[in-house]
């Protein structure tokens, strides 16, 4: 009987204290599971993604310039190193029964290259102090719109003169167009590679009224005469560009080009092509770069970390002595021993067993970045003198003790580089980058030159001389003559460089995914050569690397833990580790805690490779 009523008791007993430990630790950790979940259904900005952005950036600001220029009144375009200024015509239609009118607006691009941001102002001219005898306003237009573009890398336009015409005067004072070039950038903190896009255009000012004669690669906005402004024009808007003139033109054109454009073109195909070829290889080679991860990658990876510790901390040695420590720990070492390294740094209780073997195993790049003399590491094992060696050592790792969380950041930036070279590299054997580039180049030529001739505006006009019946056969024959003369030195242009861009391009394709981070450069010496290298000169300048941004997507969601599901053709989770994020959990780190907003993202899971056949067709 005693035993029975033992027993009633015990069932109906409240909770231990351990037991309502255990129920409130399980349920913090559900949450945070369920909290890093929600955390990683936001997409970050990143590599392919921020491709796409500076592309379409790049691209507005085009736009932009474009719009302006072909509506700007002739005579009042200003080109200055850091700015252009013009006045446009715009479309008004403030009474709807009525025809649209024409306004004047002043509008200044102004470049500031020390903030990458262009801002773009707009002004509007008073019409009630327009003097139809001068031509001029008597009072100052007023700001109406300002626009700010950030990003915006490089910031250069040209003037495209007019060709000599018979007949008229003092042509200094205008010019066709403008030459425009714009370029956007955008950095990586995960792997310092900055992506880039380079626009390039040609952009001729359209007449302001549709006479019959006008130039025939513009269209005309609607005008009447009886508007709010009484317009006047200037003489090259009355000139009758025969076909001998004509010709002139398209001749002159050859001094006007730049076959940077045809390169950029067969660049961007043999990019995308190669970035299609990549993930098509992803998943035959997944389990070769997993198992390569755990042996050469991350003993490459270890090298890297202590140089790039040492090139962002170069005037904190105690930062680059305890990632001298931490290498050894970061991903090699189970999480007891990595939390027990940890509170052994934080107490400043290091053994000092574990600072001499630190020493020795580190002896160069102690000596290499001025921590310990050779006298100091000779001295080591010295009853008396190890005693101050060890102090000093312990003490500057004891004094980074809240680096540490930035410092497991600069390992897994380092592993995430070496990571998408050795992907790289095993890509571009599989893919057979020397082959496909040669045979890509051959076939996409032609339709380079043809893409050349549109955006010069060649066969525009030659479709509307076909339209205007206003040409005899003989006269379009030799129209014709020209402009297939210019395909035929624009062709030899590209194939003598063409040997110059295929090693440019394949230099490019099977470097490193960007410039070794050893040998004391800085972070911003590193990105000024990319960007000098990307906008240099015709061949640098039309080889911008896609096919490594796409490598650095890939490889950044194998570090995730996504295989890539050949099925489904996107990453997705397959159980596999998570390097980025138990870099920290090994550590016991919150990283929403310890980590600024740039890393959170940099090490954040998304599912940003599902958007890049999107991107890339697009």
């Amino acid at each position: 009987m005693s035993i029975n009523i033992y027993f009633s008791r015990r069932a109906v007993k409240a909770f231990t204290l351990i037991e309502t430990l255990l129920a409130f630790t399980i349920l913090v950790m559900v949450f945070n599971i369920f909290y890093f979940y929600m955390q990683s259904q936001n997409r970050q900005i990143m590599t392919i993604v921020q491709k796409n952005e500076v592309e379409e950036l790049a691209n507005l600001v085009m736009q932009y310039l474009s719009n302006d220029i072909k509506s700007a009144k002739r005579g009042t375009v200003v080109i200055t190193p850091s700015s252009l200024t013009l006045d446009r015509f715009i479309e008004e239609e403030k009474d709807t029964k009525k025809s649209a009118q024409l306004a004047l607006t002043k509008v200044e691009y102004l470049y500031d290259q020390s903030k990458q941001q262009l801002v773009r102002n707009a002004s509007m001219y008073d019409p009630g102090s327009y003097d139809g005898a001068s031509d001029t306003f008597k009072s100052a237009p007023k700001l109406s719109e300002t626009k700010t573009f950030n990003r915006v890398s490089s910031f250069e336009m040209n003037k495209i003169p007019m060709p000599p015409i018979v007949g008229v005067s003092d042509m200094s004072k205008h010019m066709l167009g403008v030459e425009a070039k714009v370029s956007s950038e955008a950095p990586n903190v995960l792997t310092h590679v900055s992506q880039k896009s380079f626009k390039e255009d040609q952009v001729y000012i359209r007449d302001e009224v549709a006479f019959k004669n006008q130039p025939f690669w513009n269209q005309n906005p609607k005008y009447t005469k009886t508007g709010i402004l009484g317009l006047k024009f200037t003489d090259p808007l009355t000139i009758n560009l025969s076909q001998t003139e004509l010709l002139n033109w398209i001749n002159s054109l050859k001094k006007a080009s730049n076959v940077r454009l045809a390169f950029e073109d067969i660049n961007n195909q043999i990019m995308n092509g190669l970035s299609k070829a990549a993930l098509a290889k992803v998943n035959p080679l997944y389990s070769n770069f997993m198992s390569r991860i755990e042996g050469e990658v991350k003993s490459k990876a270890k090298d890297l970390y202590i140089d790039k510790a040492a090139q962002e901390y170069a005037n904190k040695k105690e930062n680059i002595v305890t990632a001298m420590l931490l290498k050894d720990y970061i991903l090699s070492r189970n999480s007891s021993d990595c939390q027990a390294l940890k509170n052994r740094i934080i107490t400043g209780a290091l053994d000092d067993a574990e600072i001499k073997s630190l020493v020795k195993n580190n002896a160069e790049k102690l000596k290499k970045y001025g921590i310990l003399t050779a006298a100091d590491i000779s001295a080591i094992d010295d009853a008396t003198s190890s005693v101050q060696i060890i102090s000093k050592v312990s003490n500057l790792i004891y004094s980074s003790k809240a680096e540490m969380p930035h410092l497991i950041f600069k390992f897994v930036e380092s592993l995430s580089l070496t990571f998408a070279n050795d992907v790289k590299k095993q890509l571009c054997d599989a893919i057979d980058v020397n082959g496909y580039v040669q045979k890509k180049i051959g076939e996409a030529i032609d339709p380079a030159i043809d893409g050349l001739l549109s955006i010069l505006g060649v066969k525009a006009i030659i479709d509307e001389f076909d339209k205007e019946g206003e040409i005899g056969e003989i006269a379009k024959i030799a129209i014709r003559s020209a402009v297939n003369s210019f395909k035929s030195w624009l062709k030899d242009q590209i194939n003598q460089k063409l040997g110059e861009f295929t090693k440019t391009l394949l230099d490019t394709v099977k470097n490193s995914v960007t410039q070794n981070t050893s040998g004391g450069k800085t972070k911003e010496d590193i990105i000024k050569e990319q960007q000098q290298k990307s906008i240099g000169d015709d061949i640098g300048g039309a080889v911008n690397d896609m096919f490594s941004a796409v490598i650095i997507v890939i490889s950044k969601n194998l570090l995730l833990g996504n295989k890539f599901d050949e099925a489904g053709q996107a990453f997705v989770n397959s159980g596999a580790k998570d390097y980025l994020s138990s870099a920290f959990k090994d550590f016991s780190y919150n990283i929403s805690n310890v980590l600024d907003k740039s890393e959170q993202e940099a090490i954040k899971n998304d599912e940003q490779v599902r958007r890049i056949e999107k991107i890339m067709t697009k």
